[in-house]
Formats: structure tokens, sequence, C-alpha cells
């Protein structure tokens, strides 16, 4: 069941990657690399949770907090929610 599982996120973060290939990571030049990814999802999503945007960026989840963090700061996106079932969406 746990391999399942590993194989199960692999494929979704190689589909992410394929699909997102031929865009620049760099899209908003001022932000970090993760950040940008993260904008990036907000481009084909209208919302989207940690753990969405943890598996489609590949990316640990205490640092999707601490980049989300940053980008609700700066008015980048809009935190619905408090507790485990927050969202996330672009302004």
């Amino acid at each position: 069941m746990f391999f399942l599982k590993t194989l199960q996120k692999q494929k979704i973060r190689l589909e992410y990657k394929i699909e997102h290939a031929n865009t620049s990571v760099q899209t908003n030049l001022d932000l970090p690399e993760i950040s940008a990814k993260i904008m990036e999802v907000f481009e084909t999503k209208d919302r989207a949770t940690i753990s969405e945007l943890s598996e489609l960026t590949g990316t640990n989840i205490n640092t999707i907090k601490k980049h989300l963090s940053s980008l609700v700061e700066n008015n980048y996106l809009t935190k619905h929610g408090k507790t485990r079932g927050a969202w996330y969406t672009k302004n």
C-alpha cells in the first residue's frame, strides 16, 4: 500500500513537470523559486490546499507553509479558513 501511494505521488509530480516544462519557473522574478512554482499552480487552478501544492511542486509541506505565508503577506494569495481545511486562492 505504501509503495503504491509513493508511485501515485511521483506520477502526479511528473505530470506537473511535463505540463509545465515549457513555462519558465521564474515568471515572477522578484519571488523565490518555490514561490514562483506555487504561483504557477494558480495559473491552472482556482484554489489549492497545502498538501496539493506540496504534491504538485514536489516540495516539503513545511517549506510550502513558509512560502504561502509570505505570499499571503505580500497579497499574492488569500487564505480561506484557519485549520486543516484551509485553502488558498490567487488575488
